[in-house]
Formats: structure tokens, C-alpha cells, sequence
């Protein structure tokens, strides 16, 4: 929109929704459940022939699974700026980005041992059975994950006069999620792990 409608101000605005997709969560974690796939523990096993001293003893089974009814990972995003020309060769651009996510993943132990709870109300996971005493640890994918961010981005640009171009930016920004993961196998589908099964807020603060 031209503000003044003499070509110097302009505001733009700005709105999308997006759609992540899931494609190797169900491959990452089913390829391991049982009975296609289990550990063996072998008590002093021989070298090089391991086996040779017996078939050793079946771990428990370590079930991975994902939500039945798991949602579609969604962002929006949306953006408010004016630019202004100062000359003929500067503009200044101010903006505000923003974006919030919702359905996003977690990883996590849905058998998890039973906790203590503390005086303050905490939770603190040591020793004591699991809930299920038949199975070990499992991973469990949720979509109940959110995040936001929050940005005042402001630019300084000079087109090129008397051989010289110059271009400052900076940018103040803010960033909250509940799950955050800083590995590339995100893009594989390995979700991050949250601390509580039960509390996905415990783990809510700025982002990694």
C-alpha cells in the first residue's frame, strides 16, 4: 500500500499457513518393534565367536510406537512492514515477524519408571519399577508440542552512488518452544525427547 501515494511509503502485510509432512517417522520408529527385531545379551562372551557360549538371554522387549491419532504439524506465519525512502538511493525498512507452531513433535518414555514425588510436588525418576514390569523404555511420538516467535527487524539500504553500496540490518527476535532439537536426524523424523512424559510444559522455555 502507498501510503502517500507519491511512491516513498509503503506498507506491506503479510499471512501464510504451512504444512509439514510426515514421512520417515513411521519407518524411524517401527523398523525395531518386535518380532522382527530384538537384543540378546551374551555373559562373558567369547572372543571372536561370541555365540559359542550359548543364545544368551533375551532383553525385554523395547516397543517405539506413534500417536494413533497424531496431528499434521502447522505453522503460521505472518510479517508487518514500512519501507521508506530517504533519497533517491536509501530506503529504511522496518518490519514485525511472527510465526506460532502447533502440533509439533515429542519423543518420549510412555514406561517410564514410577516416580517419587518429591515434598514440592516434582517428580524424580530413580530406581523403582516400570509401569509396565513386561517391557523396557519405548518411544512414543505425540504432536502436542507448540512454539512461537517474535521478531522487529529493521534494514538500512543504499543503492550503489559514487561507486560505494552499503546495507545494515538487526534484528531483535525472541523464540519459545516445548520441544527443542538441534540435530540434523530432525529431519528424519527423530523427534526430540521431553523429560516428563506426562508434563510437556516442563520443558517449555527459549529456543535451542
Amino acid at each position: 500500500w502507498d501510503l502517500g501515494g507519491n511512491g516513498q511509503t509503503a506498507i506491506r502485510a503479510g499471512f501464510g499457513m504451512f504444512y509439514d509432512q510426515y514421512e520417515n517417522e513411521f519407518r524411524f520408529f517401527t523398523a525395531n518393534n518386535a518380532p522382527f527385531f530384538g537384543l540378546t545379551d551374551v555373559t562373558n562372551a567369547p572372543f571372536p565367536l561370541g555365540f559359542s557360549a550359548g543364545a544368551g538371554a533375551l532383553r525385554a522387549p523395547q516397543p517405539d510406537g506413534i500417536d494413533f491419532n497424531i496431528d499434521v504439524p502447522t505453522r503460521l506465519h505472518w510479517n508487518f512492514g514500512v519501507q521508506r525512502q530517504l533519497s533517491k538511493d536509501t530506503v529504511v525498512n522496518v518490519s514485525y515477524v511472527g510465526g506460532q507452531s502447533y502440533h509439533l513433535t515429542r519423543n518420549s518414555d510412555a514406561n517410564t519408571r514410577r516416580p517419587v514425588i518429591q515434598p514440592d510436588g516434582s517428580k524424580l525418576y530413580v530406581g523403582g519399577n516400570r509401569k509396565n514390569a513386561a517391557v523396557s523404555g519405548s518411544r512414543i511420538i505425540t504432536s502436542d508440542v507448540n512454539s512461537s516467535y517474535h521478531s522487529i527487524q529493521t534494514e538500512f539500504n543504499q543503492r550503489i552512488s559514487h561507486g560505494l553500496r552499503s546495507k545494515v540490518s538487526f534484528t531483535v527476535a525472541k523464540a519459545i518452544d516445548d520441544a527443542s532439537i538441534t540435530i540434523s536426524q530432525h529431519a528424519l523424523g527423530n523427534a526430540t525427547s521431553t523429560q516428563d512424559p506426562d508434563n510437556v510444559r516442563a520443558d517449555r522455555g527459549l529456543s535451542s
